[in-house]
């Protein structure tokens, strides 16, 4: 959204009536993979565009999709996820707003370690 109005020329002294300020993921936790742009090309075109990935990027939505996923969730789901710094900040209706440390592990531990802390706070595919 920031980067719209900026497009537009909208900033915080657009209008005396309006104010515009910039919220944070520990005030409202977006959505997984909310605000990531994906790119998708032809097999043979991957070369071509690897310089566009942003691998932090890649790495942060794939922990937030995993955690959506670890939910047994989608679109529907109720949830934000927002992985920054090794720390995953969510938001689920049945424990509120949680902030985690996530170590960097393959897929299968990083399922594990999500099992693991959505057990903690009681949520889960079962409890969706």
């Amino acid at each position: 959204a920031a980067a719209g109005l900026e497009r537009l020329g909208i900033g915080a002294d657009f209008d005396e009536a309006l104010c515009f300020a910039p919220i944070s993921p520990s005030e409202v936790v977006p959505a997984p993979g909310q605000g990531a742009i994906a790119l998708q090309c032809r097999t043979s075109d991957v070369e071509r565009f690897a310089p566009l990935l942003c691998s932090e990027t890649a790495h942060a939505v794939t922990i937030e999709k995993a955690f959506l996923a670890s939910l047994g969730g989608g679109c529907q789901t109720p949830v934000g996820a927002f992985y920054s710094n090794g720390s995953l900040s969510f938001y689920h209706p049945d424990c509120g707003h949680q902030s985690h440390a996530i170590a960097d592990a393959d897929p299968v531990s990083l399922e594990k370690n999500l099992q693991t802390l959505l057990q903690t706070h009681g949520i889960g595919a079962a409890h969706t």
